[in-house]
């Protein structure tokens, strides 16, 4: 049976890294990156392109908890699979790392290149409320971070997106630096196996969130 992919459009070179490492060929739905803002409307538009495939035996979520978007998704005549992680940040560095260092905020070229990115968030403000009044926004809403990092996952991104984050960390006056991750947790989604730490639902059956 046909095997499908919904992501988010954020990872999408990592997914697609992780695919051509397995040789998977799997069809990919994309989802809009700017809706992890509002897990409601994430979980809604899931959702709605789930209640659209038929003929299918697996549907793999390329996605985090993020914010919970996922609890009581549902599955048509076919099995749904995602990863039981927060984020996609973690995604990337399991297992190669114990987790998210406190107090550092992560960079990918996906998220450099996005129209989510704390950059565009200024830009939107600074239209809205003035230069001085949106910087202020930003630096309360960075306050609680001392370094950015770049995460280093065995995707090429171009050294123009390593300069853009030591300037945005200049900007906001936080150390920059670069740290380890990788595809393999993806890799692993697109082929299996799903034991461990995957969450699963068989067929119109209903994902859970493990809280607490």
């Amino acid at each position: 049976m046909e095997t499908k992919v919904i992501a988010c459009n954020m990872i999408k070179d990592e997914l697609l890294a992780a695919m051509g490492r397995a040789g998977a060929e799997h069809e990919i739905l994309w989802i809009d990156e700017a809706l992890h803002a509002r897990p409601e409307k994430l979980r809604a538009a899931i959702q709605e392109v789930l209640d659209g495939i038929r003929g299918c035996g697996r549907v793999l979520l390329a996605f985090g908890h993020c914010g919970g978007m996922a609890e009581g998704l549902s599955a048509g005549d076919f099995e749904l699979v995602m990863p039981d992680v927060d984020d996609c940040i973690s995604l990337m560095l399991y297992p190669h790392s114990e987790g998210k260092e406190p107090g550092v905020y992560y960079l990918t070229g996906g998220w450099l290149r996005s129209g989510t990115n704390c950059w565009c968030d200024y830009g939107r403000m600074a239209a809205r409320y003035g230069e001085t009044k949106a910087k202020r926004i930003v630096d309360r809403m960075m306050d609680s971070y001392h370094a950015m990092a770049f995460l280093e996952n065995g995707v090429e991104s171009g050294p123009e997106c390593r300069d853009r984050g030591r300037e945005l960390a200049e900007w906001l006056n936080l150390e920059y630096c670069e740290r380890a991750g990788s595809v393999d947790w993806l890799e692993r989604l697109v082929t299996g196996p799903w034991d461990g730490r995957f969450l699963r639902a068989g067929p119109y059956g209903t994902l859970h969130m493990p809280y607490g």
